[in-house]
């Protein structure tokens, strides 16, 4: 009588094993639905780091090809030269003759902004990621618009040397570069267990 007084009646331990497969069958669902929420995320942020090598690759290439004529091309005129959709080129015009004309394609950050705070609701590694990752697009960024400082320093009467590749800027870009690769490949390849290899540009 004692052991069946402990027993729980029927319909209570009927509920109860209801109610936990209820909430096992909606945790696996929850589970399922931030699954795909972070494979959907982490290819937004995949393509989008693809465009920022895009942009990473236009300005090494400048700072690159900057560094290596400015004695050659020590008498031209350097500018930036702002055309279709604002976007920036940047021009070297010598002896008379346009020797360079390159566009320098701006950094996005867009899906990041979007996606950052639903991220960290849900992945912390991913956030972290995302966060360091980005700092390296915040730094290229930097570069793109001290790039368009140095060629306009003329125009604004800044304090150190009007012609860019007099500045110091160039060597500094060129190891910064360096820094930016490694950081921006790093999540890249977490977001896709490859290596960044593609670009895109818009």
């Amino acid at each position: 009588a004692l052991g069946e007084a402990d027993l729980l009646p029927i319909p209570v331990f009927v509920a109860l094993v209801l109610f936990f497969a209820r909430e096992f069958l909606e945790s696996k669902k929850k589970h399922r639905a931030e699954s795909r929420k972070i494979a959907a995320y982490k290819q937004l942020i995949a393509e989008e780091l693809e465009l920022n090598h895009g942009a990473y690759l236009s300005l090494k290439n400048i700072f690159t090809e900057l560094e290596e004529k400015k004695e050659e091309w020590d008498e031209g005129t350097y500018e930036a030269k702002f055309k279709e959709a604002k976007n920036l080129y940047v021009h070297v015009t010598y002896g008379g003759i346009l020797v360079m004309s390159s566009p320098a394609i701006k950094p996005s950050w867009s899906q990041h902004d979007k996606i950052l705070v639903n991220v960290a609701e849900i992945d912390n590694q991913f956030y972290e990621k995302l966060r360091s990752g980005y700092s390296k697009v915040i730094e290229l960024n930097h570069l793109y618009h001290s790039l368009i400082k140095g060629l306009k320093a003329s125009d604004f009467d800044e304090p150190f040397p009007h012609k860019i590749t007099e500045s110091g800027f160039l060597d500094y870009a060129l190891e910064e570069c360096e820094l930016i690769y490694s950081g921006l490949n790093e999540l890249y390849m977490f977001c896709t267990n490859s290596e960044l290899k593609n670009y895109r540009i818009r």
